[in-house]
């Protein structure tokens, strides 16, 4: 992998960040309700938090090239747009 980055020229993506943040987003999500059922008002915005912070480390922090992203989240838009129509 340090050839790939180093003949490129561009530093490699940064995925754990992402992978610790997605652990967190099941684990509050699905977990707290399990632990305790009082609790899934916390667990519903604890992941919507999550998601967010997904979102930007994403954006900003991955080091993925800009328009990656930016692609990314107009795909999507325009496949939510596709099967609502």
């Amino acid at each position: 992998m340090d050839a790939i980055a180093t003949t490129t020229g561009r530093k490699p993506l940064r995925v754990w960040p992402g992978v610790v943040l997605g652990a967190l987003f099941f684990l509050v999500r699905l977990g707290l309700p399990l632990i305790r059922p009082d609790f899934n008002v916390y667990g519903v915005l604890g992941g919507l938090v999550i998601s967010l912070a997904i979102l930007l480390w994403w954006l900003l922090f991955s080091r993925a090239p800009w328009l990656d992203p930016l692609k990314e989240i107009r795909a999507r838009l325009l496949d939510y747009q596709y099967v609502t129509s």
